[in-house]
């Protein structure tokens, strides 16, 4: 859908371009996207539902900074991002310490995160087509949660100083690529997936089950829980578990238990615990068969194992391991 590419301003144009820190902390930086469709209407949605998001800044969506068009193509421009949430893990911060500033963020940020679902999911237009009488309501859903979509912005060096944890680099998470985010007239239909690149990893599976091949609002709650676990065993064993967990989840016969692994804490249980009851539900042909939770319902259950924790911080950073 886009192609991605880093620029910068010219150093004449920084305003502090005579402070050492002020390459890596300046706006200077930004990325810019080339959408690979011509067509104008596309591009008219895209913009439309980024500024959107844009205009209510919110924490932990990207926020489009600008559009442009040249020689038959377009460009959209938004802030730079040092690392998605995949190099974050392998490479800003390999090895993690369960610690009260490592937890918190955690839970802060796949809070965030899951806020950030809930604005999609809320969002609401219309449409107006030639063969119908009426403007079409429009509802929004992301299409393509995954590490690759979670952008990481750093912090100044003085919030990491305040988290107490000099080795622990401290930063946003923000919602990226809304090239798949769908709009329909029902809640959870989008385009068909011939006509899209949709992540097999992390995708629902109904549709390998059922053949339904069309991503929607409760499709984005499978794929949030798939980040959300591959987040968990980031905390509780590094990159090195997400590997492991990776490779272990494509095997045929999977032998894994992450509450089991000697660094689980109750807020781990209890994230685990959430995430596979009742995000990973697999959903069949039994209409009656229970949704997964919404995001705002997630938000909420984060939000009380965050309460939790700052109550008792013993709660997300003393290892309790189950033994089954």
């Amino acid at each position: 859908m886009f192609h991605n590419q880093e620029c910068a301003y010219h150093p004449e144009y920084v305003a502090e371009k005579k402070k050492p820190e002020a390459k890596k902390h300046c706006a200077c930086r930004f990325a810019v996207k080339r959408l690979h469709s011509r067509e104008r209407s596309t591009f008219n949605q895209e913009v439309d539902i980024l500024k959107k998001f844009s205009n209510e800044r919110h924490s932990h969506l990207i926020s489009l900074l600008a559009t442009y068009e040249r020689k038959d193509k377009f460009y959209l421009i938004f802030p730079f991002a040092e690392a998605n949430l995949n190099s974050y893990w392998q490479k800003v911060h390999p090895s993690p310490c369960i610690d009260k500033a490592t937890v918190s963020w955690v839970a802060e940020q796949c809070k965030g995160i899951a806020n950030g679902v809930v604005h999609i999911h809320a969002y609401e237009s219309s449409r107006s087509e030639s063969h119908l009488k009426e403007p079409r309501k429009l509802l929004g859903h992301h299409g393509d949660i995954k590490p690759d979509n979670v952008l990481w912005f750093s912090n100044s060096a003085a919030e990491d100083v305040e988290a107490h944890s000099p080795s622990f680099q401290r930063g946003t998470l923000k919602l990226t690529d809304f090239g798949l985010a769908g709009l329909d007239t029902r809640r959870t239909v989008s385009r068909d997936i011939g006509e899209i690149a949709i992540s097999r990893d992390y995708c629902a599976p109904e549709f390998d089950v059922d053949g339904d091949c069309k991503p929607g609002r409760q499709k984005d709650m499978w794929t949030l829980g798939c980040v959300y676990l591959e987040f968990i065993a980031w905390l509780i064993g590094g990159w090195q578990l997400v590997k492991e967990f990776r490779n272990e989840r494509k095997m045929t016969d999977p032998n894994w238990n992450l509450v089991m692994t000697s660094t689980c804490t109750d807020f781990v249980h209890e994230f685990l615990d959430m995430v596979e009851r009742d995000l990973l539900v697999i959903r069949g042909h039994d209409h009656q068969q229970r949704d997964r939770l919404t995001s705002m319902e997630v938000q909420t259950r984060l939000s009380q194992m965050l309460g939790e924790f700052e109550r008792d911080p013993a709660y997300g950073c003393r290892p309790n391991p189950r033994t089954s």
